[in-house]
């Protein structure tokens, strides 16, 4: 599991556009969508990266911050 924070979430809308934006991407399965905390949890490549991260929601107004995972 990987946990990156998500500038930008501050309704539910959001986090739906998030989840749908990183699931474009076949090999990331979003888990949650923590909208208090803002951040996502997803299983995924172990290859990804906050770039690539970025590029998956570049049509969008939210921006990966931060590897948080544990």
């Amino acid at each position: 599991m990987k946990v990156f924070g998500i500038s930008g979430m501050n309704c539910s809308g959001c986090a739906t556009k998030v989840r749908n934006a990183l699931e474009a991407e076949p090999t990331v399965s979003v888990k949650i969508v923590d909208l208090a905390r803002g951040t996502v949890t997803f299983d995924a490549d172990s290859k990804l990266t906050l770039t690539f991260l970025n590029q998956l929601l570049k049509n969008t107004k939210y921006t990966v911050t931060r590897n948080i995972s544990i």
